[in-house]
């Protein structure tokens, strides 16, 4: 049974970039809000998504990752919610997402208090930050917050930058200099490929603007958790934050989601969990977390007497700061992670390499890029060319890692049945 002292918040924010976030290394946008969580919580440097789609999403965070069945678009949502339910633990939502909304129906017997789809945004600039969508979401959140009943779970999603850009004109005025043109007054997040000779002001704006959701986020995000430590929830409540999915913003020319391509503005995901009853504060974390994760993560938090799913590794030995390690499966848990945009695009990231594959339609030869990680953040330097024995390292564990999900064997424990990397996908570039 669960331990009646425990609850968790899961905070889901679609279309957030980890570039864009002061304790992931930005130096240029404000985030007090979210710097604080990361001196309290474990930040986790590799979570990167298992597709692009948000429906996969939610399908992930209760089956394989990566190259994992495409059929079982509610399936895994049901189970994980439904064993919450069995383990006595209250389970609410709240979103402004439709889809996620229903990817929920069904999973538990959701009173409609429990269950709360807020209104879609006006598609207008808001007169302050308190009338963002961010902040309707999150508001909400905390009244049902101080009428909870524990131990509960609340998963929150929003829409977030996939969603009108409605933070006040100010919050993007702030990133821009004197010698800067003022910046745009869009609303509608931008959705465009940019041309050989874009006009980098175009992109500048298009940055300030994201810029400025960031810094609505992190205001709405920082009340939230304010009245979270000062209620009595603090000591006992597993916190979960994160994204479905980044939001390219020009890095490699694509700005949105329409046309993304498997690099790490869009794969990468912040992922930030502050767990008082298993963690030190101020840690940071390089293993490669997928979202099945967080829901064997919350198996362990809330019933550890619970296997967790296949391909799926808890968090919690992590968290812990257990000395589990081993040379081929970092922190106990996966070795590669997998992001499968389309049956012709595919990416696989490792420790120290993450390699992009893509066939044109009709079929053609497939491109690949070979990028070092963690040093190129953002894939600016391509070597396929220069280690093509790291290539072909990385096409086979890929292959490996699709029979093995294929054939549900990619399970966790000690019998982890998937070949080691080569030596070649592990080694350090000469």
């Amino acid at each position: 049974m669960s331990d009646p002292r425990r609850n968790a918040i899961v905070i889901v924010v679609d279309g957030w970039q980890s570039g864009m976030a002061g304790c992931y290394g930005n130096t240029w946008i404000r985030t007090p809000a979210l710097d604080r969580l990361a001196a309290e919580a474990v930040v986790c440097d590799g979570a990167t998504i298992a597709s692009a789609d948000l429906a996969a999403f939610y399908r992930d965070l209760g089956a394989a990752s990566g190259f994992g069945p495409n059929n079982l678009p509610r399936g895994p949502v049901a189970k994980l919610w439904g064993t919450l339910r069995d383990q006595k633990i209250h389970p609410a939502l709240i979103t402004d997402d439709p889809t996620v909304d229903e990817h929920f129906a069904g999973a538990a017997e959701l009173a409609p208090a429990d269950r709360l789809l807020l209104p879609a945004e006006t598609g207008r600039a808001a007169r302050d930050v308190a009338t963002t969508q961010f902040a309707r979401v999150l508001a909400a959140a905390s009244a049902w917050l101080a009428e909870a009943q524990a131990p509960f779970c609340l998963w929150i999603h929003s829409r977030g930058f996939t969603a009108a850009w409605d933070a006040p004109y100010e919050f993007r005025q702030q990133y821009a200099d004197e010698e800067d043109p003022a910046p745009p007054d869009f609303v509608r997040p931008p959705n465009l490929v940019l041309a050989d000779s874009y006009d980098p002001d175009e992109l500048l704006g298009i940055q300030q603007a994201y810029a400025g959701q960031v810094s609505a986020l992190d205001d709405c995000l920082g009340a939230l958790l304010e009245h979270f430590r000062e209620s009595s929830l603090a000591a006992s409540t597993l916190l979960i934050v994160t994204a479905a999915r980044g939001y390219p913003l020009g890095e490699h020319r694509i700005v949105g989601l329409e046309r993304a391509a498997p690099y790490s503005e869009l794969i990468q995901v912040p992922l930030l969990i502050r767990a008082p009853a298993w963690t030190a504060e101020a840690a940071r974390s390089a293993a490669l977390v997928q979202p099945a994760d967080l829901g064997a993560t919350l198996l362990e938090w809330f019933a550890p007497q619970i296997d967790p799913p296949i391909g799926a590794f808890s968090l919690g030995a992590l968290l812990r700061g257990e000395e589990v390690a081993k040379a081929s499966r970092p922190c106990g848990g996966r070795d590669r992670a997998a992001t499968h945009l389309t049956s012709n695009c595919y990416s696989l990231r490792t420790a120290r390499w993450h390699l992009t594959a893509a066939q044109d339609t009709p079929p053609t030869d497939w491109r690949y890029g070979l990028f070092v990680k963690p040093d190129d953040r953002f894939e600016v330097n391509e070597l396929s060319r220069r280690c093509p024995e790291v290539v072909e390292a990385l096409i086979q564990a890929a292959r490996d890692l699709q029979q093995a999900n294929a054939a549900g064997k990619s399970a966790a424990g000690d019998e982890f049945p998937l070949p080691p990397l080569a030596e070649a996908a592990t080694a350090e570039i000469e």
